[in-house]
């Protein structure tokens, strides 16, 4: 078992001075959505649509199912099952959305977890609380939480706890990384919520997330024009408190306890930051991983019919060797 180094004394200090709350406006935040990111990868590709699921009809779904309440916000999940099931156990997929920690919602990925259900997996989109209701380590925090509870509710869901995926999308696959990569970690585990479940899964597919903030290939942090989505992420830029920007990234907490990473990524190279580094120590412990690029693709390929198909069968092709 890996020995951490005490998150808790060097990092709740330090974010007891000067960080900023400007952040947290309790609004919805509807920068980043399906419909941004089609009028955005329309600019390159004009031809491209949004990625649909013709498979829906061979898939149960329910909504707005509560699993958590915190300081007076109700954290909700979506959930979709073969109809047509072979076992009462089938593996697991929870799917992390994007939008820089701030904006986006789980609807986002309706047509993803469709199209993964049908495969066999039963698939979840949970809710977890943006910037603009808390800080980091606060998503983070609810996508653990969020692990114990689907475990401790598995007989629900004929799930099979000890078969369990992460997958992220952007901010959403740095949270799966991070969250794959401190399994064990004690500073992350919900104080507010107890379980007794782990927080342990079975394999992480990051859909171009960074694994590092501060590192020579990422572009995070830039507040030259506008404040970034990780300095409202952690209420800090990355100058005044640079011990926690190299906290919060995977890249800091990967070791042999990590389960096997499949990393899809477009072309936009920043979105790679730390994935070979990270792979690296992969191989010295021989912990399986893949990656697969999309040549020329736009950050925003998985929610696109161009790539959408392709994306969810390395997913399947991945998580069937893994989980099954």
């Amino acid at each position: 078992m890996r020995k951490y180094k005490s998150f808790i004394f060097f990092l709740f200090p330090i974010l007891a001075f000067n960080q900023s709350l400007k952040g947290i406006t309790r609004e919805v935040d509807v920068s980043f959505s399906n419909h941004s990111a089609l009028l955005s990868a329309q600019e390159r590709f004009p031809e491209v649509n949004l990625g649909i699921s013709a498979k829906v009809k061979l898939v149960k779904s329910s909504y707005n199912i509560l699993y958590s309440k915190l300081n007076g916000i109700n954290l909700e999940l979506d959930f979709f099952e073969p109809k047509t099931r072979s076992t009462n156990q089938l593996p697991g997929i929870i799917l992390i959305h994007g939008g820089g920690w701030r904006s986006g919602d789980r609807s986002q990925h309706h047509q993803m977890a469709i199209e993964l259900a049908t495969q066999g997996f039963v698939v979840f989109t949970p809710q977890y609380r943006l910037s603009t209701h808390a800080l980091f380590p606060a998503a983070i925090l609810d996508v653990k939480y969020f692990i114990q509870w689907v475990k401790e509710n598995a007989s629900s869901f004929g799930l099979n706890p000890n078969k369990l995926a992460l997958i992220g999308y952007s901010a959403g696959g740095q949270m799966a990384a991070f969250i794959g990569a401190t399994i064990d970690h004690p500073s992350y585990q919900n104080i507010e919520q107890k379980s007794s479940e782990n927080t342990s899964v079975q394999a992480v597919v990051d859909i171009d997330g960074i694994l590092a903030f501060l590192h020579p290939d990422s572009g995070e942090g830039d507040d030259s024009r506008r404040t970034s989505a990780a300095t409202y992420y952690f209420g800090y830029s990355k100058e005044e408190n640079p011990e926690l920007w190299q906290e919060a990234g995977a890249l800091n907490h990967v070791s042999a306890d990590a389960p096997p990473f499949l990393f899809i990524n477009s072309s936009v190279e920043r979105m790679h930051a730390g994935r070979e580094d990270f792979r690296k120590i992969l191989n010295e412990h021989n912990i399986h991983s893949e990656v697969y690029t999309f040549p020329e693709a736009p950050h925003v390929f998985p929610l696109i019919d161009k790539w959408f198909e392709a994306t969810c069968i390395l997913i399947v092709d991945f998580l069937t060797q893994e989980l099954k």
